[in-house]
């Protein structure tokens, strides 16, 4: 069995917190638009060129190849999201508040897979403690 490597950081997750506007932005054009991802990317790459030359840091502009590996895992996160949310909705559709009690443990359990999920996704940092502490909240 080979060993478990830990995924490296992608070139955008490594970009400054001043980029997240824009990483967002990208993110939100392209499942929202008709637009192609070549326009996206391109119209993402001059913004980043933009607040290089505002704030003046310096970071490596993603490569095209990364920028599309990071949308699909973006749209995979959030269609097993709304698969998720799907379930949890006809579970409360399905139980017309007849338990109460089945319904909070289907919705807890549902919770938990997504909060596992997500801790096996996170980057090499991990989970901070305040999203920890969100999730277990959320429980």
């Amino acid at each position: 069995m080979a060993p478990h490597i830990r995924p490296r950081a992608s070139s955008i997750d490594l970009l400054p917190e001043e980029c997240e506007g824009i990483v967002a932005w990208a993110f939100q054009e392209l499942a929202n638009t008709p637009r192609s991802q070549t326009e996206v990317y391109a119209e993402f790459r001059n913004k980043l060129i933009a607040l290089q030359g505002e704030i003046g840091l310096d970071f490596d502009i993603p490569h095209f190849s990364s920028f599309n590996r990071h949308n699909l895992r973006l749209g995979k996160l959030t269609k097993k999201m709304q698969r998720t949310q799907a379930i949890a909705n006809a579970v409360v559709a399905s139980s017309n508040g007849v338990d109460a009690d089945k319904l909070t443990q289907a919705s807890t359990r549902m919770l938990k897979t997504l909060l596992v999920e997500v801790m096996e996704n996170a980057s090499d940092e991990g989970m901070s403690f305040k999203e920890a502490k969100e999730a277990a909240t959320a429980l």
